[in-house]
């Protein structure tokens, strides 16, 4: 299926559909320990976290006033909650050369990579990680 790469039409809200793209995401990466959110929350809080102020470098990409992801997250990424009742942890588990995102935020950019379709540009922190050892 073809995916939409050509964002230079403005539009106020851009509709996304993650799993349309390849996202090299791998479900091994996933921990046993954590409780899975289910994709609607992941995809309601990646939404969120995209369209705060903090993130208007990475909705620039896509040219629009904001985005909604619909349909489901990445293909084999997923949002876990942390052990830790106390506090409200998540992790985005599912990166081919780390074990997880730490934050939503770090996520967002990661996102922006795979739906432009060059991850190897990816400066989201698991991405620069594995290749500082590299």
């Amino acid at each position: 299926m073809a995916v939409n790469t050509d964002f230079s039409t403005w539009v106020e809200v851009r509709q996304i559909d993650l799993d349309a793209y390849n996202s090299y995401g791998e479900k091994d990466k996933f921990p046993d320990d954590l409780e899975q959110v289910s994709d609607d929350e992941f995809l309601a809080a990646l939404t969120k976290t995209m369209n705060e102020p903090s993130q208007t470098a990475h909705l620039a990409h896509f040219n629009c006033g904001r985005v909604e992801f619909i349909g489901k997250p990445p293909y084999n990424f997923a949002l876990f909650k942390g052990l830790n009742p106390c506090r409200n942890d998540k992790y985005v588990c599912g990166h081919p050369k780390y074990r997880y995102h730490r934050s939503m935020k770090s996520f967002c950019e990661h996102v922006v990579w795979i739906v432009l379709e060059d991850v190897a540009q990816c400066a989201c922190h698991p991405c620069i990680e594995t290749y500082c050892y590299m």
